[in-house]
């Protein structure tokens, strides 16, 4: 491995950890647990691999669509259940349908059978909109400023303090709005993230 890869692996630790402890749970309690530990150790290794040469902490969506683990296709969990003695038929069986999972830098989020998009882990300081240089969505500015502007609004007023306290309790939270800007985002960039099969981009094999 060479000095680029031993940084990036370094810089993923987080995001790999996170993943992979999130497959991992699929398949406890429903598989022998030695096994399944050593399943997740050989996933972490081809994972890895995988990402070394595709890992941008600039540009965290750059290179996403391959990072993008397809459960029932994705080699490295092949090669992970054959390496560690587990059957890929009863590995795939504990997965919920369509399963994707985005491993990204400060993010890692799922994606299931066209449920909405769902934020596993995030580091809001170095996932944000101004590092990652993608102007927000119109749809969250208009948000935002309707917000800041009923704030405004009723702080000049005697019910204001009361009045802030139960709107700041109905705004998004961090992990929703990431969320939602992550979605419009990608919508915007590559359109579907489902259409893998038209992808220039090709899955790499871990020698």
């Amino acid at each position: 491995m060479d000095i680029r890869s031993e940084q990036t692996e370094g810089e993923m630790h987080i995001e790999l950890k996170e993943a992979v402890d999130f497959i991992v749970s699929y398949l406890y309690n429903n598989l022998p647990r030695r096994r399944v530990d050593m399943f997740g150790q050989q996933l972490a290794r081809h994972l890895t691999v995988k990402f070394s040469q595709h890992w941008y902490p600039d540009r965290p969506f750059k290179g996403s669509a391959y990072r993008c683990i397809r459960t029932r296709t994705e080699p490295s969990i092949v090669n992970s259940a054959t390496e560690s003695g587990l059957a890929i038929q009863e590995v795939l069986s504990c997965f919920p349908p369509d399963l994707d999972i985005w491993v990204d830098p400060g993010e890692v989020s799922y994606q299931s059978a066209g449920a909405p998009l769902t934020v596993i882990y995030s580091e809001p300081m170095q996932f944000s909109l101004k590092q990652n240089s993608l102007p927000a969505p119109p749809e969250v500015v208009q948000y935002q400023q309707h917000q800041q502007m009923t704030a405004n609004m009723f702080a000049r007023t005697k019910f204001g303090s009361t009045k802030l306290k139960a709107e700041k309790a109905s705004r998004l939270t961090a992990d929703e709005l990431s969320a939602y800007v992550r979605q419009q985002a990608m919508k915007n960039s590559r359109g579907p993230r489902y259409d893998w099969q038209n992808s220039p981009l090709q899955l790499a094999t871990p020698s």
